[in-house]
């Protein structure tokens, strides 16, 4: 017959584990979960183990910001180095980091590493090009004044679908609208989205905020700055000015509070 253990004048019980649950650092912890794990490792799981012996893993002449995603990666000086490899060139300035589908998303620079495609790059994308508006296609089907065209330009080299943009130095087309289809040396909106014009040359733009503070969570990159708190796209990084009237819309808020800007706004749906 198991005979259970007396409990002592204090309250305390003494009582045996068997079986080690991981770290779960909230008040409801239970037992066979650690609570706080100085030391410990769950390298073992479902043992418990001490953890193994500091070791020196490389001495950064000055070190911006540290995270990990997968592997070890860090901002030193200007490089970015992913896994022990210089990936790419970023600001010598203090980092934030946040992760999502792939992505490292490295502040205030607003560039990005993909993990799995081993590419490097900025948020933002900028071009200047000569362009046509007119009519053209949606979907397979005849559409009017809805067409971007740069003769021999590669479009998906700069922008995708589902893109925000802004077009400056038109006449009658200086505006921000989201790209619905890309082919080649087209992209097509929207039917009535344009008026149209020839022979000129344009400036198109995938904007991002610069983020001082940022995190992943529910599928979005969240962030901050000095007066205003950013929401990306649903999914979609790369996006902060998408406003279809849709759940997935990326969204803003400045914070009301006393600072820079006295106004209150919000754009997009929360």
């Amino acid at each position: 017959m198991k005979v259970e253990q007396p409990q002592y004048a204090d309250g305390i019980r003494r009582g045996k584990q068997d079986k080690f649950r991981g770290l779960n650092h909230n008040e409801g912890a239970g037992d066979g979960e650690l609570y706080r794990m100085k030391n410990l490792c769950s390298d073992w799981y479902p043992l418990l183990a001490t953890r193994r012996k500091r070791r020196l893993y490389k001495k950064l002449t000055k070190p911006n910001g540290l995270y990990a995603w997968e592997k070890l990666c860090w901002a030193d000086g200007t490089a970015f180095y992913y896994n022990g490899v210089k990936k790419g060139e970023v600001e010598d300035s203090r980092k934030t980091f946040a992760a999502i589908n792939g992505y490292i998303i490295i502040a205030p620079d607003m560039k990005y590493y993909n993990i799995y495609d081993d590419v490097f790059g900025s948020l933002t994308a900028e071009t200047t090009q000569a362009v046509v508006f007119r009519d053209g296609t949606l979907y397979g089907e005849a559409a009017v004044r809805n067409t971007i065209q740069a003769e021999g330009v590669n479009w998906a080299d700069w922008f995708r679908v589902g893109d925000a943009i802004s077009i400056t130095g038109t006449a009658a087309n200086n505006l921000s609208i989201i790209i619905r289809e890309i082919e080649g040396d087209e992209m097509h909106f929207y039917e009535d989205s344009f008026t149209n014009e020839t022979d000129l040359e344009a400036t198109l733009k995938r904007e991002v905020p610069v983020l001082n503070f940022l995190f992943e969570n529910e599928n979005r990159l969240w962030g901050c700055n000095d007066t205003t708190i950013y929401v990306s796209k649903l999914g979609d990084p790369f996006n902060f000015n998408v406003f279809d009237g849709l759940d997935t819309d990326s969204f803003a808020t400045d914070t009301g509070s006393a600072g820079r800007v006295s106004r209150t706004h919000t754009a997009g749906r929360f």
